[in-house]
């Protein structure tokens, strides 16, 4: 009686357990299909207010017809930059704080020797390339490029000059504060190359409103992002990664665009996107190669301490 009342437990037990273990397996498989889904719903739900602030403010634009203005005034370019990159940066941390609970602070705000170090080394070289890409590009008889560094010696263009690089920090703030910060934490569960090949890549479509969908153009900022990822990447601050975006969007406007009175340069024919795009890939592979040597140390993918911290979510 008592061998019958043991294999009846027996069989409980195990019918209980296996009924236990098929339960575990359809919750394991339930959450295996609700992650992505999120990670999905988070970034959509991101992109969808950024552009929804972006066309808000471009409309606005129109609606007091100052648009164009935009494209022929460079003080009032870098004034809108100041202004749109507030208001993008604070729109991302408030909906990233209220929405999910996080701490934006988290994202990175510091400046180390180190970090110094990099940006000196890094703001150096790209200028460099960056002359030295124009006065190649020069040489051709078509585009025949000009230098006018006589520009220098007026205070008026030296304001100018670095009014329009604070607008280009401010409106760099906001693309980083979004691409690197937000979109690495919502993304760390891919790894560091996924992160940034993924997060490059919504760089890229961000700037569509502006742009518009051209392949290029596309190429440019996913090359771009890239490099500002790796840099968030090695560094783990925003300040770092905003300050060699910037540096390079003033780049564009003194050495090879030829829209506004800022540039130092002047074509006889202007440079082609694709000349843009291989001028980016030389830039942005010399900044990687030199954080990859300044930041050495754990590895050429290792991410900064306080990032492994905010992935291993021991800072929330």
């Amino acid at each position: 009686m008592n061998e019958m009342h043991s294999t009846a437990g027996q069989q409980a037990s195990t019918a209980f357990g296996v009924g236990a273990g098929a339960d575990q397996s359809r919750i394991r498989k339930k959450r295996t299909l609700i992650k992505p889904l999120s990670i999905f719903l988070k970034i959509f739900t991101m992109l969808l207010i950024y552009f929804g602030v972006m066309y808000m403010f471009l409309g606005i634009l129109v609606w007091m017809g100052v648009i164009d203005r935009v494209s022929e005034d460079y003080g009032f370019l870098a004034s809108m930059n100041i202004v749109v990159g507030i208001l993008l940066s604070a729109t991302v941390m408030i909906v990233y704080k209220w929405k999910e609970g996080g701490r934006p602070l988290h994202f990175g705000w510091r400046l180390t020797k180190r970090d110094g170090a990099f940006l000196m080394a890094g703001l150096a070289a790209s200028t460099l390339l960056a002359v030295l890409f124009t006065w190649g590009a020069g040489a051709d008889k078509a585009v025949h490029a000009e230098f006018l560094w006589n520009k220098l010696q007026s205070s008026s263009f030296t304001l100018l000059l670095l009014y329009g690089a604070l607008g280009w920090f401010v409106g760099a703030l906001q693309e980083e504060v979004l691409d690197r910060g937000y979109y690495f934490r919502v993304l760390e569960g891919m790894g560091p190359a996924g992160v940034i090949l993924l997060s490059s890549f919504i760089f890229s479509l961000t700037h569509i409103p502006t742009k518009g969908f051209d392949l290029v153009s596309l190429a440019i900022h996913f090359i771009g992002g890239v490099g500002y990822g790796y840099v968030y990447l090695k560094s783990g601050s925003l300040l770092v990664s905003t300050a060699v975006h910037a540096f390079h969007n003033l780049l564009l406007d003194v050495l090879f665009n030829n829209d506004y009175s800022i540039s130092l340069v002047s074509f006889h024919q202007g440079l082609l996107e694709t000349d843009k795009l291989i001028q980016q890939v030389i830039l942005i592979s010399a900044v990687m190669v030199i954080a990859g040597f300044i930041y050495r140390g754990k590895g050429v993918m290792a991410p900064a301490d306080n990032l492994k911290a905010l992935w291993s979510k021991k800072a929330v």
